[in-house]
């Protein structure tokens, strides 16, 4: 695919010299960045086999298949304006949180300037690299998404489809490179660069539900019989609407012609190439200048603000952690937890789709939502929402392990520790507070509004089975201090086929849990011995010796 990308740049090379450019020193640099991006996993991609490698085609791949669904619009829409409203808002959407979310460390890096900078190449030459490079990316992406509707809309409007959706195709991703460059200068102008980094990463999580969750939930919100029904002719919200405005293009091609059409075809014309001057002009000469305080990356490793006085972690802290080495771990896991973004990168997708879940419920099946709500009562299956957070405190245990600066461990070894459960004690109590208990406050605080005061006993049980079931996790899979291992260790096969065994232990304990709600009072009954065993495992956790983690840690 490179080659082929490179092959058409090199039947325009005229017009990068026309434009001050060299040539052959822009086809080195062009080719470079777009290798690197066939490396780079996107988000909502990661992989934890080998060296990625022709990840941008397999992105391309999945973005085409995303496309089949807003295609099927175009067979049953009144008109081609209802149905290409709702495929311009698609790709607008992805693309604008995929150019936020996968791409800001390439916009912002300011590598390829410290290393081309002392060399003899000009400065027109990286610009025009580095456009030419956020071209293809976000052309690609367009294009994979609206592939299926370009030949459905051929086949179903016009021999001419193509050519005018694309050319607004065109225009939409201009508007969207023209809002995200506000959105990148109107933050760096109100937060500090490490608070745009972490905005940076709460996008990245965004991205990740937005791209996995569609898988479940993009079949079910696409309404066909709604959407033969619907007519948007006229209305004055439209003139408002940036997808409205290129769909209007193909309303004309078709036949249609009114003033109201004609209006939101200027607006599709005249506002993104007037954003797309503003952005040449003026935006992209003081981002450039913002760069130089922005260090280069943008998700990076342990960063953000320190030296902030943190009352929550130290009230949790002071109440929790009982002992000194226990108040130390949870210190230590509860600010770097807030710090490290790649932390934030690999945990904080796995705990937002945990949110997806009950959406999916509500969404299956021939009842409605309304149905559902009102039925979760008799059913039980409220029971698996308050079991949810038993998977949220494994998986954010399992990254804790993780961290680039991993060679930083060796302070372990310096410390008067003389059991590192009890280190570990605290880290597991600040992950629960971090993690675990916000989930699971969330679904319980929504139960009980739901349901009322009888789901109280079933809510405390599952408190403290979801304790018993992560303390139990964490004995048998947690096997290194706080962020004392390299990322790639966790690629080990051993590892993972340990580890998932374990994650069936929520389905058990509310197996268990259910089992019990038939028996009298049964709830009741078993919510002091479950608290009972919690209390028990967390002190036998805590006499773990050196074997299981010195040991480890010196080895590697």
């Amino acid at each position: 695919m490179i080659n082929a990308i490179l092959w058409l740049f090199d039947r325009l090379a005229f017009l990068i010299r026309l434009a001050g450019a060299d040539y052959d020193q822009f086809r080195t640099i062009l080719q470079a960045k777009l290798t690197l991006d066939n490396r780079r996993q996107a988000i909502g991609f990661r992989s934890r086999r080998g060296a990625p490698k022709n990840t941008l085609i397999g992105t391309l791949v999945f973005y085409a298949l995303m496309g089949v669904f807003p295609a099927l619009v175009l067979l049953v829409a009144p008109s081609p304006m209802t149905a290409l409203t709702v495929m311009f808002a698609l790709v607008m959407v992805l693309i604008g949180m995929s150019l936020i979310a996968d791409f800001t460390g390439v916009l912002i890096d300011t590598t390829d300037l410290a290393v081309l900078g002392p060399r003899p190449v000009s400065g027109r030459t990286i610009l025009a690299a580095r456009l030419a490079h956020i071209c293809i990316y976000l052309g690609s992406l367009a294009l994979a998404l609206s592939a299926v509707t370009l030949v459905t809309g051929t086949i179903a409007y016009h021999p001419a489809f193509p050519a005018v959706f694309l050319a607004t195709l065109a225009l939409a991703v201009t508007l969207v490179v023209f809002a995200v460059n506000l959105f990148y200068l109107a933050a760096l102008r109100f937060v500090d660069v490490e608070r745009f980094k972490d905005i940076i990463v709460y996008f990245q999580v965004a991205m990740f539900v937005l791209v996995v969750g569609s898988y479940q939930v993009l079949p079910r919100l696409i309404d066909l019989r709604s959407i033969q029904e619907a007519d948007i002719s006229g209305r004055w919200w439209t003139y408002l609407v940036p997808p409205c405005w290129f769909a209007a293009p193909a309303e004309l091609l078709v036949g249609g012609s009114s003033v109201w059409l004609w209006m939101l075809t200027v607006e599709a014309v005249v506002i993104p190439l007037a954003g797309l001057f503003v952005v040449v002009r003026y935006l992209a000469p003081q981002f450039g200048r913002s760069l130089v305080g922005m260090g280069g990356d943008a998700a990076g490793g342990p960063a953000g603000p320190r030296g902030r006085a943190q009352p929550l972690r130290d009230l949790l802290g002071g109440w929790l952690a009982r002992s000194t080495e226990q108040r130390a771990g949870f210190d230590l896991v509860w600010t770097m937890a807030g710090r490290d973004r790649q932390f934030k990168v690999r945990v904080y997708p796995q705990l937002a789709f945990l949110f997806l879940w009950p959406v999916i419920i509500l969404m299956s099946g021939n009842e409605g939502p309304a149905e559902v709500i009102a039925g979760l009562g008799d059913s039980r299956k409220y029971l698996f929402l308050l079991y949810l957070a038993a998977f949220s405190l494994p998986a954010a245990l399992l990254q804790v392990q993780y961290t680039n600066e991993f060679e930083a461990a060796w302070v372990y070894y310096a410390l008067p520790l003389r059991r590192p459960g009890e280190l570990m004690v605290g880290a597991f109590k600040a992950m629960a507070c971090r993690f675990a208990v916000p989930v699971f406050l969330v679904f319980a605080l929504l139960l009980g509004g739901l349901i009322g005061a009888r789901v109280v006993p079933d809510i405390l049980l599952a408190f403290a089975l979801n304790g018993v079931v992560s303390v139990a996790v964490a004995f048998v899979m947690i096997r290194s201090l706080p962020f004392s291992e390299k990322p790639s260790a966790l690629q080990s096969g051993g590892r993972l086929g340990r580890t998932l065994p374990l994650l069936g232990l929520p389905v058990v304990a509310g197996g268990l849990h259910y089992a019990l709600t038939f028996v009298p009072h049964g709830v009741l009954a078993a919510i002091l011995p479950a608290a009972a065993l919690y209390a028990v495992l967390v002190r036998l956790y805590a006499r773990v010796g050196w074997p299981r983690f010195g040991l480890r840690l010196a080895a590697a």
